[in-house]
């Protein structure tokens, strides 16, 4: 198993993103797939910018 940790910051006032998927470049070389997790520190409410799907 292959780990990678990464962390994003988000800005209070800071603006969204529009749709997109993300690819980690080069992993393709070690895996056909992966998968991408997301774990809150923080309580993730739509006041204070959770991700929506």
């Amino acid at each position: 198993m292959l780990f990678k940790e990464k962390v994003n910051f988000k800005m209070p006032g800071g603006g969204g993103f529009k749709p997109h998927q993300d690819s980690q470049a080069g992993w393709d070389k070690y895996a056909d797939f992966y998968v991408s997790a997301l774990v809150s520190i923080d309580e993730a409410t739509v006041k204070n910018g959770c991700l929506q799907l």
